[in-house]
């Protein structure tokens, strides 16, 4: 579903993004991508949605090579990718209904499947109460549950959530994970970029660990400071 091999990213302010990662998910995997900021976590997400492409190595990403993707290819390959960010990304002048329905507008969705997976979608994350509601009267943790329900209203085979929990208490971020751990029992593959320890020890699911650009080791069942195979 997801193979990088030897990839090479720097940006044009000569950071380092990613010094020579080999990293591969299968389709209903679970991973924890851990490590301290500015390890290579959201440089690793950026490749695989395509938002930027590595100077050397392999991207391919659902079976396509995403590293020669033309541009006009890119909005159909991130259509099967859902993506959730620390900062929500929600639109304030729409309600919840409005800021999920908005992921299927721009794809052309027929109204009647517009209704039907919004639906789904809140139904999921249990805000189907607060449809009408504007994120300005939502609480840090149901902004990041519309933007989860945003993320997956499509239905895409991948979900990527970059630092999901960084602005919740923990009670409401382990919350946030379980719903990720939901998604993931519907056949979606879910990579969760985070340095939230007390998540990561709770969840013991694969964590894969990052330093300076590389990644360092994989355990599978683990947690964020255990004995991580070395590479």
């Amino acid at each position: 579903m997801i193979f990088i091999e030897h990839a090479f990213l720097q940006y044009r302010n000569g950071t380092i993004g990613l010094a020579d990662v080999s990293f591969s998910a299968n389709k209903g995997d679970f991973m924890f991508i851990v490590g301290p900021t500015g390890c290579g976590k959201t440089s690793l997400f950026r490749l695989i949605y395509r938002e930027v492409v590595p100077q050397r190595g392999k991207v391919y990403v659902l079976g396509k090579n995403v590293v020669n993707l033309p541009r006009w290819r890119v909005p159909y390959l991130r259509r099967n990718i859902g993506v959730v960010f620390q900062d929500f990304r929600l639109l304030p002048h729409r309600t919840a209904w409005e800021n999920v329905a908005y992921a299927l507008q721009v794809m052309g969705a027929p109204h009647a499947e517009i209704e039907e997976q919004v639906e789904e979608a809140l139904s999921l994350v249990g805000l189907l109460d607060k449809r009408e509601v504007y994120p300005e009267l939502l609480s840090g943790g149901e902004m990041q549950r519309v933007s989860l329900a945003r993320a997956i209203a499509n239905r895409p085979p991948i979900l990527l959530a970059d630092e999901p929990t960084g602005n919740l208490d923990p009670d409401t971020s382990l919350e946030i994970i379980r719903l990720l751990e939901r998604v993931n029992l519907r056949g979606t593959t879910v990579l969760v970029a985070t340095h939230d320890k007390y998540i990561v020890d709770a969840m013991a699911k694969t964590v894969v660990r990052m330093e300076n650009g590389r990644i360092t080791g994989r355990e599978e069942r683990g947690t964020y400071s255990g004995n991580v195979q070395n590479l």
